[in-house]
């Protein structure tokens, strides 16, 4: 399996997430976008596309942040979907697949800072990947910021709420086949 790890910051890391491919023995490619690092061509690159946070949104300009280039990232997360490949957003990774599959992100009504309990939804008790969680799942830390989420009344967050915060409804969601979004 081929992981392609997206970083808009220098103080963003992969984590468990690099843990978990390196332990695969998964090759792993990366595009620090900080860093002046350019994202893959397309789709072909990868098997697994994984898109991470940072202070950015889907709607930062250029002209904002001369590195991040929001239209770019959704169009190779678009690609990735339509390929079917795996594609998982992590806080602003899962803005930009709600935006890339035509939902509009909000500000969230609070931000998220520290540590809050998570509960499954009832679609994210039967799901085969998250069911065995418990309710609610553990306090867990939230790395950074989280202000923003997807409307309610849009196809990405209205067709694949898997887990809920009392501060956004949306935390955990699913795009069928295999793409997520984590809100942290």
């Amino acid at each position: 399996m081929r992981v392609h790890f997206v970083v808009h910051e220098s103080f963003e890391s992969a984590g468990a997430y690099l843990k978990w491919a390196e332990d695969r023995g998964y090759a792993i490619s990366w595009s620090c976008v900080y860093a002046g690092e350019a994202l893959p061509p397309n789709a072909d690159e990868f098997d697994m596309l994984v898109v991470f946070g940072g202070p950015q949104s889907p709607r930062t300009t250029r002209e904002e942040c001369p590195y991040f280039d929001s239209r770019a990232e959704q169009h190779l997360i678009n690609q990735a979907i339509t390929a079917r490949r795996m594609v998982i957003g992590i806080c602003l990774g899962s803005q930009l697949i709600g935006e890339a599959l035509g939902a509009a992100v909000c500000q969230s009504p609070e931000k998220e800072i520290g540590y809050y309990p998570i509960t499954l939804t009832e679609a994210g008790l039967r799901h085969p990947l998250i069911a065995h969680f418990w309710l609610p799942v553990n306090r867990r830390p939230l790395a950074q910021r989280y202000a923003r989420t997807h409307r309610s009344g849009d196809r990405a967050g209205r067709k694949c709420r898997l887990s809920t915060s009392d501060s956004a409804v949306r935390q955990f969601c699913l795009r069928l086949p295999v793409s997520y979004g984590i809100y942290r």
